[in-house]
Protein backbone atom coordinates (compact mmCIF):
# COMPACT_ATOMS: atom_id res chain seq x y z
CA UNK A 1 0.00 0.00 0.00
CA UNK A 2 1.22 3.22 -0.83
CA UNK A 3 1.93 6.01 2.08
CA UNK A 4 1.23 9.56 1.89
CA UNK A 5 4.14 11.55 4.10
CA UNK A 6 1.00 13.04 5.64
CA UNK A 7 -0.22 9.31 7.01
CA UNK A 8 3.39 9.16 8.65
CA UNK A 9 3.87 9.02 12.42
CA UNK A 10 6.05 11.47 13.83
CA UNK A 11 8.92 8.12 14.33
CA UNK A 12 8.28 7.85 10.67
CA UNK A 13 9.35 11.16 9.33
CA UNK A 14 11.81 11.80 11.52
CA UNK A 15 13.53 8.32 9.82
CA UNK A 16 12.42 9.26 6.51
CA UNK A 17 14.11 12.44 7.24
CA UNK A 18 17.22 10.96 7.88
CA UNK A 19 17.25 8.02 5.70
CA UNK A 20 17.07 11.09 2.69
CA UNK A 21 19.72 13.26 3.96
CA UNK A 22 22.14 10.31 5.18
CA UNK A 23 21.88 8.75 1.36
CA UNK A 24 22.22 12.62 0.04
CA UNK A 25 25.74 12.67 1.83
CA UNK A 26 26.47 9.19 0.67
CA UNK A 27 25.75 9.52 -2.67
CA UNK A 28 27.11 12.88 -3.12
CA UNK A 29 30.40 11.43 -1.70
CA UNK A 30 29.96 7.80 -4.21
CA UNK A 31 29.50 10.65 -6.93
CA UNK A 32 32.70 12.40 -5.89
CA UNK A 33 34.68 9.77 -5.90
CA UNK A 34 33.50 8.26 -9.56
CA UNK A 35 33.55 11.31 -11.29
CA UNK A 36 36.76 13.36 -11.80
CA UNK A 37 35.04 16.64 -13.06
CA UNK A 38 33.65 16.73 -10.44
CA UNK A 39 36.92 16.15 -8.29
CA UNK A 40 38.29 19.01 -10.39
CA UNK A 41 34.73 21.59 -8.95
CA UNK A 42 35.87 20.83 -5.77
CA UNK A 43 36.78 24.05 -3.89
CA UNK A 44 40.60 23.98 -2.75
CA UNK A 45 40.33 24.21 0.75
CA UNK A 46 37.90 21.20 0.32
CA UNK A 47 34.11 20.58 1.58
CA UNK A 48 32.88 20.37 4.83
CA UNK A 49 29.03 20.33 5.19
CA UNK A 50 26.42 19.17 8.13
CA UNK A 51 22.77 19.14 7.73
CA UNK A 52 21.01 19.03 10.92
CA UNK A 53 17.35 18.11 10.96
CA UNK A 54 15.33 19.82 13.58
CA UNK A 55 12.17 18.53 15.99
CA UNK A 56 10.36 18.37 19.22
CA UNK A 57 12.04 16.53 21.79
CA UNK A 58 9.17 14.56 22.25
CA UNK A 59 10.13 12.59 19.52
CA UNK A 60 13.37 11.89 18.36
CA UNK A 61 13.00 9.72 15.51
CA UNK A 62 13.95 6.18 15.89
CA UNK A 63 17.31 6.62 17.18
CA UNK A 64 16.63 4.04 20.10
CA UNK A 65 19.68 2.12 19.49
CA UNK A 66 21.73 5.39 20.50
CA UNK A 67 24.46 3.20 21.93
CA UNK A 68 26.06 2.33 18.96
CA UNK A 69 28.93 4.35 17.49
CA UNK A 70 27.48 5.26 14.07
CA UNK A 71 24.78 6.76 15.97
CA UNK A 72 27.02 9.00 18.14
CA UNK A 73 28.27 10.27 14.63
CA UNK A 74 24.77 10.93 13.34
CA UNK A 75 22.75 11.63 16.30
CA UNK A 76 24.95 13.67 19.14
CA UNK A 77 22.04 14.53 20.99
CA UNK A 78 21.88 10.33 21.86
CA UNK A 79 24.66 11.06 24.37
CA UNK A 80 22.35 13.70 26.32
CA UNK A 81 21.77 13.15 29.70
CA UNK A 82 18.46 11.93 30.90
CA UNK A 83 17.66 15.59 32.45
CA UNK A 84 18.27 17.50 29.37
CA UNK A 85 16.13 14.78 27.41
CA UNK A 86 13.21 16.06 30.18
CA UNK A 87 12.43 18.76 28.08
CA UNK A 88 9.77 17.20 25.59
CA UNK A 89 8.69 20.75 23.80
CA UNK A 90 12.20 21.76 23.72
CA UNK A 91 13.69 21.64 19.81
CA UNK A 92 16.95 19.37 19.17
CA UNK A 93 18.54 18.14 16.41
CA UNK A 94 16.89 14.42 15.34
CA UNK A 95 19.45 13.99 12.92
CA UNK A 96 23.29 15.87 12.47
CA UNK A 97 25.02 14.19 9.75
CA UNK A 98 28.09 15.79 7.70
CA UNK A 99 29.92 15.18 4.10
CA UNK A 100 33.79 16.21 4.52
CA UNK A 101 35.96 16.31 0.98
CA UNK A 102 39.41 17.22 0.61
CA UNK A 103 42.56 16.16 -0.93
CA UNK A 104 40.81 13.68 -3.03
CA UNK A 105 38.95 12.30 -0.28
CA UNK A 106 34.85 12.01 0.55
CA UNK A 107 33.27 10.83 3.69
CA UNK A 108 29.93 11.42 4.73
CA UNK A 109 29.88 10.89 8.68
CA UNK A 110 32.89 12.91 9.71
CA UNK A 111 32.71 14.88 12.45
CA UNK A 112 34.75 18.42 11.72
CA UNK A 113 33.99 21.91 12.20
CA UNK A 114 31.35 22.81 9.63
CA UNK A 115 32.39 25.11 6.73
CA UNK A 116 28.17 25.13 6.43
CA UNK A 117 25.56 23.95 8.18
CA UNK A 118 21.96 23.43 6.04
CA UNK A 119 19.58 23.69 9.16
CA UNK A 120 15.90 22.07 8.49
CA UNK A 121 13.15 23.34 11.18
CA UNK A 122 11.50 19.68 10.92
CA UNK A 123 11.66 16.32 9.28
CA UNK A 124 8.65 17.79 6.64
CA UNK A 125 10.91 20.63 5.38
CA UNK A 126 14.00 18.17 4.77
CA UNK A 127 12.21 15.06 3.12
CA UNK A 128 10.64 18.03 1.08
CA UNK A 129 13.71 19.67 0.09
CA UNK A 130 15.85 16.07 -0.28
CA UNK A 131 13.15 14.92 -2.43
CA UNK A 132 13.37 18.19 -4.78
CA UNK A 133 10.53 19.80 -3.63
CA UNK A 134 9.72 22.95 -2.10
CA UNK A 135 10.49 23.34 2.02
CA UNK A 136 12.41 25.49 4.41
CA UNK A 137 15.96 25.10 4.88
CA UNK A 138 18.13 27.47 6.79
CA UNK A 139 21.93 28.27 5.83
CA UNK A 140 23.94 29.07 8.50
CA UNK A 141 27.66 29.92 7.23
CA UNK A 142 30.30 29.23 9.54
CA UNK A 143 33.74 30.16 7.08
CA UNK A 144 34.11 32.00 3.96
CA UNK A 145 33.84 29.35 1.89
CA UNK A 146 30.07 28.19 2.63
CA UNK A 147 28.17 29.08 -0.18
CA UNK A 148 30.66 27.35 -2.56
CA UNK A 149 30.79 24.69 -0.31
CA UNK A 150 26.53 24.44 -0.32
CA UNK A 151 26.93 24.64 -4.64
CA UNK A 152 29.17 21.62 -4.58
CA UNK A 153 26.45 19.78 -2.54
CA UNK A 154 24.14 20.70 -4.85
CA UNK A 155 26.46 19.50 -7.70
CA UNK A 156 27.61 16.52 -6.24
CA UNK A 157 24.17 15.40 -5.49
CA UNK A 158 22.52 16.02 -8.78
CA UNK A 159 25.44 14.20 -10.40
CA UNK A 160 24.92 10.89 -7.91
CA UNK A 161 21.47 11.11 -9.87
CA UNK A 162 23.07 11.75 -13.68
CA UNK A 163 25.34 8.96 -13.33
CA UNK A 164 23.05 6.21 -12.12
CA UNK A 165 20.73 7.46 -15.38
CA UNK A 166 23.75 8.20 -17.76
CA UNK A 167 23.77 4.96 -20.38
CA UNK A 168 27.96 5.88 -20.38
CA UNK A 169 28.38 4.70 -16.68
CA UNK A 170 30.47 2.29 -16.03
CA UNK A 171 29.22 -0.83 -14.88
CA UNK A 172 31.09 -1.08 -11.90
CA UNK A 173 29.83 3.21 -10.93
CA UNK A 174 26.29 2.22 -11.14
CA UNK A 175 26.81 -0.42 -9.49
CA UNK A 176 28.72 1.26 -6.55
CA UNK A 177 26.08 3.61 -5.99
CA UNK A 178 23.37 1.50 -6.27
CA UNK A 179 24.96 -0.84 -3.44
CA UNK A 180 25.92 2.03 -1.43
CA UNK A 181 22.49 4.11 -1.44
CA UNK A 182 21.05 0.37 -0.53
CA UNK A 183 23.37 -0.63 2.55
CA UNK A 184 23.41 2.65 3.51
CA UNK A 185 19.93 3.17 3.20
CA UNK A 186 19.78 -0.34 5.81
CA UNK A 187 21.61 1.41 7.79
CA UNK A 188 19.06 4.55 8.08
CA UNK A 189 16.19 2.18 9.21
CA UNK A 190 17.75 -0.27 11.13
CA UNK A 191 16.87 1.56 14.12
CA UNK A 192 12.63 1.86 13.31
CA UNK A 193 10.15 0.22 16.37
CA UNK A 194 8.42 -1.45 13.41
CA UNK A 195 11.40 -3.64 13.54
CA UNK A 196 12.74 -4.46 16.88
CA UNK A 197 11.10 -7.52 17.11
CA UNK A 198 12.83 -8.69 14.02
CA UNK A 199 15.85 -7.18 15.19
CA UNK A 200 15.95 -8.81 18.67
CA UNK A 201 15.87 -12.19 16.38
CA UNK A 202 17.79 -11.96 13.57
CA UNK A 203 21.78 -13.26 15.61
CA UNK A 204 24.57 -10.68 15.58
CA UNK A 205 27.36 -10.48 12.98
CA UNK A 206 29.22 -8.93 9.62
CA UNK A 207 28.03 -9.63 6.11
CA UNK A 208 30.01 -8.80 3.77
CA UNK A 209 28.57 -7.82 0.26
CA UNK A 210 30.49 -8.60 -2.84
CA UNK A 211 30.85 -7.63 -6.77
CA UNK A 212 33.59 -7.41 -8.60
CA UNK A 213 36.07 -5.41 -7.46
CA UNK A 214 33.67 -3.57 -4.71
CA UNK A 215 33.05 -4.66 -1.40
CA UNK A 216 31.20 -3.71 1.88
CA UNK A 217 30.12 -4.84 5.03
CA UNK A 218 27.36 -4.78 7.04
CA UNK A 219 27.38 -4.94 10.79
CA UNK A 220 24.76 -6.11 12.82
CA UNK A 221 24.88 -4.91 16.43
CA UNK A 222 21.83 -5.43 18.60
CA UNK A 223 19.15 -2.94 16.55
CA UNK A 224 22.00 -1.44 15.22
CA UNK A 225 23.12 -1.80 11.11
CA UNK A 226 26.60 -0.06 10.59
CA UNK A 227 27.88 0.07 6.98
CA UNK A 228 31.92 -0.20 6.67
CA UNK A 229 34.42 -0.69 3.30
CA UNK A 230 37.61 -1.61 6.25
CA UNK A 231 38.70 -4.98 5.63
CA UNK A 232 36.09 -6.99 8.30
CA UNK A 233 35.90 -10.95 9.28
CA UNK A 234 32.43 -11.62 7.39
CA UNK A 235 29.93 -14.22 9.41
CA UNK A 236 28.54 -14.58 5.78
CA UNK A 237 28.77 -13.40 2.73
CA UNK A 238 26.37 -12.54 -0.07
CA UNK A 239 28.25 -11.98 -3.72
CA UNK A 240 26.92 -10.89 -7.20
CA UNK A 241 28.34 -12.37 -10.45
CA UNK A 242 29.07 -9.76 -12.34
CA UNK A 243 27.92 -5.51 -11.62
CA UNK A 244 24.87 -6.29 -14.25
CA UNK A 245 23.48 -8.86 -12.13
CA UNK A 246 23.83 -6.15 -9.18
CA UNK A 247 22.87 -3.65 -11.15
CA UNK A 248 19.33 -5.40 -12.18
CA UNK A 249 18.68 -6.69 -8.42
CA UNK A 250 19.00 -3.53 -6.62
CA UNK A 251 17.39 -1.54 -8.72
CA UNK A 252 14.21 -3.99 -9.24
CA UNK A 253 14.62 -5.06 -12.39
CA UNK A 254 15.12 -8.68 -11.11
CA UNK A 255 14.23 -9.93 -8.47
CA UNK A 256 16.41 -11.23 -5.72
CA UNK A 257 14.65 -14.98 -5.39
CA UNK A 258 15.54 -15.20 -9.31
CA UNK A 259 18.90 -14.57 -9.07
CA UNK A 260 19.28 -16.81 -6.24
CA UNK A 261 17.95 -19.31 -8.45
CA UNK A 262 19.79 -18.63 -11.35
CA UNK A 263 23.34 -18.76 -9.39
CA UNK A 264 23.41 -14.80 -10.31
CA UNK A 265 23.28 -13.83 -6.18
CA UNK A 266 25.17 -16.11 -4.22
CA UNK A 267 24.96 -16.44 0.21
CA UNK A 268 26.99 -18.29 2.16
CA UNK A 269 27.63 -18.83 5.84
CA UNK A 270 25.15 -17.64 8.55
CA UNK A 271 22.48 -17.24 6.65
CA UNK A 272 19.81 -16.01 9.28
CA UNK A 273 21.81 -13.03 9.15
CA UNK A 274 21.50 -12.28 6.12
CA UNK A 275 17.64 -13.12 5.75
CA UNK A 276 17.32 -10.40 8.85
CA UNK A 277 18.91 -8.03 6.21
CA UNK A 278 16.48 -8.77 3.71
CA UNK A 279 13.87 -8.08 6.14
CA UNK A 280 15.38 -4.51 6.95
CA UNK A 281 15.42 -4.38 2.81
CA UNK A 282 11.12 -4.55 2.59
CA UNK A 283 11.40 -1.74 5.09
CA UNK A 284 13.87 0.42 3.26
CA UNK A 285 11.40 -0.25 0.13
CA UNK A 286 8.70 0.72 2.01
CA UNK A 287 10.13 3.86 3.39
CA UNK A 288 11.30 4.83 -0.30
CA UNK A 289 7.44 4.19 -1.93
CA UNK A 290 6.35 7.01 0.79
CA UNK A 291 4.93 9.77 -1.39
CA UNK A 292 5.68 13.38 -0.52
Amino acid sequence: MLMKLSQLSEEQKAILARLKAWLALQLAAEAFRSDAGLQKLCPVGGVSLELKIMQNGAGRGGSAHSSSGRDMAINPAASASSADESAATATKPAATLQLFVKKGNAIAGARNWPQLVLVFPGSEAAIKVLSGGKGAALPLPLSPGAFKTLRFFKKASSRATELLREAQTPDMVRARLLLAATLHGLEAVSGDSYLERRMHIVPDGTVAVRVGQIEFFAAKRGRDIRVMESAQHPDAVLSFSDYQSAIKVLSGKRQAVVALGSGEVKIEGLLPLVQGLFAVLDRLSWYLGVSV
